[in-house]
């Protein structure tokens, strides 16, 4: 009899011993590990820094829990290794980005520039043709074969290529009046469309206006016929990665342009064809 009383005293007592022992992972450190694991998502897109941002506070959530109750709950070092994560996957991604845009602005401030010696001394078919990406560019197309195919499908073709053209020769008259100037002026907005990297160059066309054909009766209006008066064109340009390096070519082209106004707007890439 007093072996059963003891026996079952040992156990009773090696239970509790086990129960007193256990601690339950905090579900806040088991959430912020999880949401440390996807602030990866960073490098994706900038649009889950809410991620990092949830992993560190309930991370944080976690510590101080634990902390307050240790008795009851565990997971510390989960719960720092979520807020770890989450602060350097936001921290690299901020880098990354940081030098992309630093590489981005470079590329887009050279190419802007040498658009200003084309906008001073080419043709319209010229200008043209450098809307075309450089992957569709071949030894076998020319500024003037593809002028020439832009008009090829009857009167409607027609109409588009002379809606293209009118801002390039508008331009091309603009720059033609003695004593006008095409300047390089500062580049409005560069980013990412999707992954297409594009900007928008602003550009001055300062100088007396080109002379206006009146027909009888129009009347117009001469308080902007002046050297002094600066005119803008906007050259939203675009590249393509060819060979792991970014080629770009003209997307649009506006003339007269209003600063401040441009907008980014995903368009199919021309074939060459008006297609």
């Amino acid at each position: 009899m007093a072996n059963s009383t003891a026996d079952s005293s040992f156990t009773t007592s090696g239970l509790e011993n086990e129960l007193s022992g256990y601690k339950a992972f905090s579900g806040s450190a088991i959430f912020s590990a999880f949401m440390g694991v996807c602030s990866a998502f960073m490098f994706l897109d900038r649009a889950f820094f809410f991620v990092p941002l949830l992993a560190i506070y309930f991370g944080f959530t976690s510590l101080r829990r634990i902390q307050r109750y240790p008795d009851i709950y565990t997971g510390q070092k989960i719960a720092q290794s979520g807020i770890g994560l989450a602060v350097i996957f936001t921290l690299v991604s901020v880098a990354i980005t940081a030098a992309y845009q630093l590489t981005l602005s470079n590329e887009v401030t050279s190419y802007s520039k040498s658009v200003e010696e084309v906008l001073r001394t080419k043709s319209a078919e010229e200008l043209l043709f450098l809307k075309l990406p450089t992957s569709q560019r071949g030894p076998e197309v020319t500024p003037e074969k593809m002028a020439a195919e832009r008009v090829e499908g009857g009167p409607e073709a027609k109409i588009r290529y002379d809606n293209e053209m009118k801002p390039l020769r508008d331009i091309i008259a603009a720059r033609n009046v003695p004593g006008a100037n095409v300047s390089f002026k500062a580049i409005e907005l560069a980013g990412y469309d999707k992954l297409t990297p594009f900007a928008f160059a602003l550009y001055n066309i300062t100088g007396p206006e080109p002379a206006h054909d009146h027909k009888d009766g129009e009347e117009h209006d001469h308080s902007s016929d002046s050297k002094n008066e600066p005119r803008f064109a906007m050259v939203e340009i675009k590249a393509e990665r060819i060979d792991g390096k970014f080629s770009w070519y003209i997307a649009q082209l506006h003339y007269p342009y209003k600063r401040g106004t441009a907008q980014v707007k995903s368009e199919k890439v021309d074939d060459g064809h008006g297609h």
